[in-house]
């Protein structure tokens, strides 16, 4: 049926009316001459008589061509278009569903600045809502939330759907079809009074919102629901910028993962730029604590991604042992998307931190004279070098260099990383370590020297209930000193480590990458099973044995708390405390809580087990490094030795990768305080918290107060909600002392948050409608409406959008025509009066 946008209809209706002009002029024209009989003029009549029929044709045409004119001009300026489907304009009431996307890249600001694509949006809806016809009800969604700030009910007056519009605001959150299509279900399960739906998806429509095969949405909507979708069609009108250019801050990190007091953190950002011309003279800034200590400026192409490295000297000292925390943030020059211009970052901070290394000599055996060494020497010299001229530095890592036998609780309390090279056989201590990773430290195996791989395997594997990351084979290869035959060395393969962010180096290329870690050569390795079937059966029966060790601890967590109910009261029995007792003992077992630093995370779940990991491999196919989660901790096996002849890795600058991976994994050890935004993030708190005043401040020094929650169980903690803005968040906890005025609400500890949005969302790439069909596969689920094109009311599909262009083309026709017809009856009649 045709239709017409929003406020043009009066101007077809106008072009209709001014229509009738020719007509009424050639009425009046016939009745304003008198007829009179005049005898003289017969014989003219007579000779007039021929040209009669010919002239009364004229006139009708002109009628009709000038008529037709005025007709089609007044429909152009209408600009009319032909909607088809199910409902009708003007008809009953309907249940209006808006999605609006209000993702980060919806707040790229138009020329002038003073209008986003959001406001866009919000006037395309409010003139969609505004054309519904009477008792109809509209649910306004924003597609990125934050939840609880809307309602999927229908609004049934235009100022609360005006309020619902302005109260949206732009997010730090990605948007995508799939999340449009489920909102929509969930609102049209609402007003079942109002089965007519009409669904509008508006927003830029980038590239990425959009999968590929996203025409089956609905589809699978229809199956997930069960009772199947309450609409079948989705219109999806797109807002977009004239300019898609872009400057953003893809990511930021910390190189590995922790910052020292002894050596410069270095910060590394990487810069993205999109668009169809470069942009010179970026400068990109770098601040610590909130105040800016470095800043360089680039240069950047169009689709070219820069890395920039800034160096930073930490001076204040954490407490001893514990980590401080220093938020850092990377800034661009504001462009017409400044969301996406700032990326923070927040890095632990450590004055020391004690390893322990653990070989075949310990610090008592160790010879220097008699070049007698342990295997874990280089690595110590790696972490902890000792430099001329500078005794009095102190380095980060506090060195603990033991023997096997000499392991027990009191040498690991305060201990994240141990290294254990060279042993023959862990013996008795594979459950010592079992705890401590089990508690989330980490632990490092390496061969060489002594290491017996039959040894090993029968008592550190224990069918995966031990601290091999995986059952281990004999040994491959044989050492030059010993070799009866040719020597058949074997080097490491790039390819299996290219893919691992530990194995990279800022700035550095992957050729260069390459020859470094191919560069050593190795001798003799231990051969270990990690092939796909192993590892996924290794990584099953993690998952059972997690349930298992879960169900007990949750069981003797009950009858601990039972008994020593009985106790308090005055009730126990000798039996009961001697059950007591032994149900203490036995969930210290299965859940110890020794490690002095992990005290913290105890209210937290334990991460669910992942199975075994390949990180490198040697050319030959075998691996090299292979890691495990065991409860909170991790396990790394290295297969060949630190040392000794086993290859020629100490030689080279290969070496490196190790001081790359120990650094990581004590890094793994501390909170992870950078976050994505999200609607609510939990945090738990220690038991000594719980009466606390805890107070958050926002990015933009913005305070509220955080109640304190039970988060189930034993467990307490805080929600931050609405986390959707990108920044950092600064939790306070203080306790009010009002026997002390100097020390009323006294803080406690503070500790930072750093969230950020997603880096996809600041693509600008955006679709049209090729591409969208494309991407639709041409479903007749999705109805593409263009930036100018009018949203159909009727839940229809529409076409002939630029009809007007044709209908203009035709009324100046009729313009052309209409003159050329009165030419040629003028000259018709100039030969008529000739002869």
């Amino acid at each position: 049926m045709l239709a017409f946008p929003p406020g043009s209809l009066p101007l077809a209706l106008a072009g209709l009316a001014a229509a009738a002009a020719p007509i009424v002029i050639h009425i009046l024209n016939r009745q304003r001459f008198r007829v009179l009989d005049w005898a003289a003029m017969d014989f003219l009549l007579e000779a007039a008589s021929r040209s009669r029929s010919l002239l009364q044709l004229r006139d009708v045409l002109l009628l009709l061509l000038r008529t037709a004119a005025v007709v089609l001009f007044g429909l152009a300026i209408a600009r009319p278009f032909l909607a088809s489907g199910a409902g009708a304009a003007g008809g009953g009431p309907v249940h209006a569903i808006v999605v609006l996307d209000n993702s980060l890249s919806m707040g790229r600001e138009k020329l002038g600045g003073d209008k986003t694509l959001l406001d866009d949006a919000r006037a395309r809806a409010q003139q969609f809502i505004e054309r519904l016809p009477p008792g109809s009800r509209t649910s306004v969604i924003p597609l990125c939330g934050p939840a609880g700030t809307f309602s999927f009910d229908g609004r049934r007056s235009a100022e609360d759907t005006k309020e619902a519009l302005d109260s949206i605001t732009v997010v730090d959150r990605p948007g995508s079809a799939a999340a449009a299509v489920d909102l929509a279900a969930r609102a049209a399960q609402l007003a079942a009074d109002l089965p007519d739906k009409r669904v509008v998806f508006i927003g830029d429509q980038q590239s990425v919102t959009w999968p590929a095969g996203a025409g089956s949405l609905l589809a699978k909507e229809a199956g997930a629901g069960g009772e199947g979708l309450k609409f079948d069609g989705m219109q999806v009108v797109q807002v977009a910028a004239d300019s898609v250019d872009n400057t953003w801050v893809e990511s930021l990190r910390v190189e590995d993962g922790v910052a020292d007091l002894n050596a410069p953190a270095i910060f590394t950002a990487v810069i993205r730029h999109e668009g169809a011309a470069p942009r010179s003279g970026v400068r990109v800034s770098l601040a610590v604590d909130g105040d800016q200590v470095a800043g360089s400026t680039i240069d950047l192409e169009p689709g070219q991604t820069r890395e920039v490295s800034f160096t930073h000297e930490f001076h204040a000292v954490p407490a001893e042992g514990r980590p401080g925390f220093a938020p850092a943030t990377v800034t661009l020059p504001p462009d017409r998307v400044p969301g996406d211009d700032t990326r923070s970052v927040v890095a632990p901070v450590l004055a020391s931190v004690p390893v322990v290394f653990v070989d075949q000599t310990g610090a008592g055996e160790e010879n220097p004279r008699l070049n007698r060494f342990g295997e874990t020497r280089h690595l110590r010299r790696l972490l902890a070098p000792l430099v001329a001229g500078e005794e009095l530095r102190r380095n980060l890592v506090q060195v603990r260099h033991l023997k096997i036998d000499a392991l027990d609780r009191e040498a690991l309390a305060d201990v994240r990383l141990v290294v254990v090279a060279g042993v023959p056989e862990p013996g008795p201590a594979v459950t010592l370590l079992r705890e401590f990773v089990a508690q989330g430290g980490r632990l490092v195996i390496a061969a060489g020297a002594d290491f017996d791989p039959a040894a090993w395997n029968a008592t550190g594997w224990l069918e995966g209930r031990g601290i091999l990351p995986v059952p281990l084979a004999g040994p491959i290869g044989q050492l030059p000193e010993s070799a009866t035959g040719d020597i058949k060395p074997f080097f490491l393969d790039w390819k299996t480590m290219k893919d691992e962010p530990l194995f990279r180096l800022p700035g550095t290329p992957e050729e260069e990458l390459a020859d470094l870690y191919e560069s050593p050569v190795f001798f003799q390795a231990v051969a270990c099973e990690a092939d796909a079937a192993k590892v996924a059966q290794i990584a099953a029966a993690d998952v059972a044995w997690a349930a298992e060790e879960q169900a007990e601890r949750s069981r003797l967590t009950a009858e601990v708390a039972r008994l020593s109910d009985l106790e308090s009261r005055g009730r126990a029995t000798p039996t009961d405390r001697e059950a007591l007792r032994q149900a203490r003992e036995d969930l210290e077992a299965v859940a110890p809580t020794w490690l002095s630093w992990a005290a913290a995370s105890e209210s937290e779940a334990a991460p669910k087990p992942q199975g075994p990991r390949v990180l490198a491999a040697f050319d030959n196919g075998l691996p090299f490094l292979v890691s495990r989660q065991i409860g909170r901790g991790e396990v790394v096996c290295v297969t060949s030795g630190l040392f000794s002849p086993w290859n020629t890795l100490p030689k080279t600058n290969a070496i490196l990768l190790f001081d790359r991976l120990l650094r990581s994994l004590l890094a793994t050890t501390l909170p992870d305080l950078n976050v994505a935004t999200a609607d609510q993030f939990t945090i738990p708190l220690g038991s000594a918290d719980r009466r606390a005043d805890i107070r958050l401040v926002r990015p933009g020094e913005r305070q509220e107060s955080l109640a304190v929650e039970a988060l189930g169980g034993d467990a307490y903690g805080v929600t931050i909600r609405d986390m959707t803005a990108r920044g950092v968040y600064t939790i306070v906890a203080s306790k009010a002392d009002l026997a002390d005025r100097e020390r009323r609400d006294m803080v406690l500890w503070d500790r930072p948050w750093a969230a950020n949005g997603e880096p996809r969302e600041s693509e600008p790439g955006v679709l049209n409608a090729a591409s969208f069909a494309a991407k639709t596969d041409d479903s007749d689920a999705f109805r593409w409406v263009e930036r100018d094109a009018p949203i159909s009311i009727d839940g229809a599909s529409v076409s002939g959008q630029g009809s007007w262009w044709w209908l203009l083309l035709a009324a100046i026709g009729c313009l052309v025509a209409e003159n050329a017809l009165l030419a040629r009856m003028n000259a018709l009649a100039a030969e008529g009066a000739s002869a």
